[in-house]
């Protein structure tokens, strides 16, 4: 089983990835979590992320659940991967800077998208669950600077309004984020574990 959570950056998805993580385990349920890959990119991120950037993060998130999925595929007992993002996530920034750079720089955008997209969105079918998160509707709750994330609130919100457009548009099945309750993942699982025997 393979649980993804997404969105924009500040909205809450690795506390919630490792929240399902940590509960699953108190339910003696075997989970492992696959962390967010941003902190590794070696190229620049946020507003000054480049075609290169999410090029390397789609392709790291893409090989690292494969990785992932062929060890839990070895365990004799059925197992859930919990991913801090998704395949989707480094498309819809790069779609971000297709709407807003111009000319050739946008072009390039528009191409990694249209090159990737459906492939992503076949890869997006292996997720079992999808918790979907967003940025608190309170300006007053504006995250402190962590010296890596922008905390910009217009790019946050941008960003978070490219994820609905998308879940919308391509009929995503997710899950809002505070709809998040551990019982949820494991009858999820138990049936998995169900339809498998």
């Amino acid at each position: 089983m393979k649980v993804a959570v997404i969105g924009t950056h500040y909205a809450g998805k690795s506390t919630l990835a490792a929240r399902i993580v940590t509960g699953l385990k108190s339910l003696g349920h075997p989970a492992r979590l696959l962390p967010e890959l941003a902190r590794e990119c070696p190229y620049m991120l946020n507003e000054c992320m480049t075609v290169n950037s999410q090029r390397w993060l789609w392709q790291q998130q893409l090989n690292r659940e494969t990785e992932e999925d062929l060890k839990l595929s070895r365990f004799t007992r059925p197992s859930i991967l919990v991913c801090d993002r998704s395949v989707l996530d480094p498309l819809i920034y790069a779609d971000y800077m297709a709407h807003t750079t111009n000319g050739v720089e946008a072009a390039e955008y528009r191409a990694f998208v249209d090159a990737r997209i459906q492939v992503a969105l076949e890869h997006f079918s292996t997720y079992d669950l999808v918790f979907w998160c967003r940025p608190a509707e309170d300006e007053r709750d504006d995250p402190e600077d962590d010296g890596f994330r922008s905390i910009d609130p217009f790019f946050r919100k941008q960003v978070d309004q490219l994820f609905d457009l998308w879940i919308r548009r391509d009929s995503l099945a997710v899950i809002p984020a505070a709809e998040y309750a551990v019982d949820d993942v494991r009858n999820h699982y138990r049936m998995e574990v169900s339809d498998a025997s």
